[in-house]
């Protein structure tokens, strides 16, 4: 990066850290691949990044084209099945797995809140989909929630 932005991260709280890169995109600060590396870094760090909606995530991970925190291009060429464990109202959110038995551990989590978590399943096309993050072993995938099957 040609700025050290992660080491400027660092120095923020958690829950600040995506609002900055949010402000900093938007300021014309970053490159799409300095975007890219750090939504790939925090993105998983937020437990609920609804924080600035989901339209405007959809805009910065376009804005910085696939993502991924492995090396090389590894944007899927086919369609992926994907897990989610949620509740119903968030069903649709922008974070899957491909790990069937991840969704049910984040399915459970709901449940230990007294509510009724559910695993989702859909078939994604590789347009829908925003970034791949193996970081802390989830197999996340983060997708456009409109290409997601009912």
């Amino acid at each position: 990066m040609s700025r050290d932005w992660y080491d400027e991260l660092l120095r923020l709280d958690k829950s600040e850290r995506f609002l900055t890169i949010y402000a900093w995109h938007h300021a014309g600060k970053l490159t799409p691949d300095e975007l890219g590396k750090l939504l790939a870094l925090h993105w998983q760090e937020v437990e609920s990044p609804q924080q600035i909606g989901t339209n405007e995530w959809l805009r910065l991970f376009r804005a910085a084209g696939f993502v991924t925190d492995a090396p090389g291009p590894t944007r899927p060429e086919g369609d992926l099945q994907l897990y989610r464990g949620a509740i119903p109202a968030r069903r649709k959110g922008m974070s899957w797995t491909l790990d069937y038995e991840q969704a049910v551990w984040f399915a459970r989590r709901w449940d230990m809140r007294g509510t009724d978590g559910r695993v989702w399943s859909t078939v994604i096309r590789p347009r829908h989909v925003l970034a791949i993050l193996h970081g802390r072993d989830e197999q996340e995938v983060v997708v456009n929630p409109r290409g997601c099957a009912p």
